[in-house]
């Protein structure tokens, strides 16, 4: 998508470039308490603007109309996968998830590293930051059509150098996809670490087989997986991208 378009965008929807979504909960006087304690953090952001809404715990009491204030209130729903028909066709995504310092700097680097990667392989950045205590779960989603065979060979790839990027920018994940776990787990090499991990793999090569790659359907993955840890920190990701079109079924909606 280009500059314009999410300008214009931006503009029809009165939102920022950067939003944050939070909740407080708690009595009126607790909740005013900490509000007024936000506004003041925030205040020091150039041009940064507020808008809140307050609702009852009581039974009668209005309801959030709004999809983010209802999963903020508590109310499941599944709004959020619509988000899967952006490319069009079946939807599916998967996942990218780097550890962030909780700076202005980092996020930034972060984002516009994720961002800059995901167009050169053509998807738009989809993601967002989710503030832990002293650190920022950075989660990007690149998002394809399953019934697209060059749309899951790109998804696979640009994973593949995301892992590879953060790891050369000194950041780490925190999670990864079933298919991509040794990939993800080969980035890391203190303490021998890689290794280890790949032994214990073999050592339970039955119980992995059934459990965690009952999505993948195809025994032979894991030592494929340990051999090419083995050889390289950098390990080709053919095998994760062959393996994308099957785990998509269980990715989408």
């Amino acid at each position: 998508m280009p500059e314009c378009a999410v300008d214009a965008m931006l503009d029809s929807l009165n939102v920022g470039r950067w939003n944050l979504h939070f909740a407080l909960y708690g009595t009126p006087e607790s909740i005013d308490a900490r509000y007024a304690i936000v506004q003041r953090a925030f205040s020091r952001v150039p041009q940064a603007r507020f808008k809140a809404a307050r609702y009852g715990g009581k039974p009668g009491d209005p309801l959030p109309a709004d999809g983010g204030d209802r999963n903020l209130a508590g109310i499941p729903a599944i709004t959020a996968f619509r988000m899967l028909d952006w490319r069009s066709g079946l939807g599916a995504h998967v996942d990218f998830a780097p550890i962030c310092p909780a700076t202005g700097r980092d996020a930034l680097r972060q984002y516009t590293m994720v961002k800059t990667r995901a167009a050169e392989y053509g998807f738009d950045y989809y993601g967002g930051f989710t503030a832990g205590a002293r650190h920022l779960h950075h989660i990007f989603a690149a998002i394809f059509d399953r019934d697209d065979a060059g749309q899951v060979e790109q998804a696979g790839a640009l994973l593949c150098s995301l892992m590879s990027d953060v790891r050369a920018a000194g950041y780490g994940q925190y999670r990864a996809h079933l298919v991509y776990m040794d990939f993800a787990a080969a980035q890391y090499s203190f303490n021998d670490e890689r290794r280890r991990v790949a032994a214990l793999f073999r050592n339970d090569q039955g119980r992995a087989r059934s459990q965690r790659y009952s999505l993948a359907g195809q025994a032979g993955h894991l030592a494929r997986c340990n051999a090419a840890a083995r050889a390289s920190v950098h390990m080709p990701c053919a095998i994760a991208r062959r393996k994308l079109n099957t785990f998509a079924d269980s990715a989408v909606r």
